[in-house]
């Protein structure tokens, strides 16, 4: 009798504790607001990569202007920077979108 009441007492804790098989997929609110906040960064990011290429371009024309020819490698340097920012940002949301499917 004892072991009976010990079973079904372990029966009803394993049924409260361990949830059912939830379903695989986020409430339809939740994968709004995270589409809107992925959107953003992602719009921020571009934003701010438009941005290094435009400041690149001013500190050229300084350099130019300002007579510092011989700073070629570090304004390669610079550029490959912004470049491979740019390459990131916009390949990361395709990178995401293929690894989850």
């Amino acid at each position: 009798m004892l072991a009976q009441l010990k079973s079904s007492v372990y029966k009803v804790v394993a049924h409260v504790m361990i949830p059912g098989d939830p379903s695989p997929d986020a409430p339809q609110a939740v994968k709004d607001s995270a589409d809107r906040v992925l959107g953003l960064i992602k719009w921020g990011s571009l934003v701010c990569c438009i941005g290094a290429l435009l400041g690149f371009g001013f500190l050229v024309a300084a350099a130019e202007r300002g007579g510092y020819g011989s700073g070629a490698a570090e304004f390669k340097e610079r550029f490959g920077k912004v470049i491979l920012a740019i390459v990131v940002v916009t390949t990361a949301v395709p990178i995401v979108l293929f690894v989850m499917g």
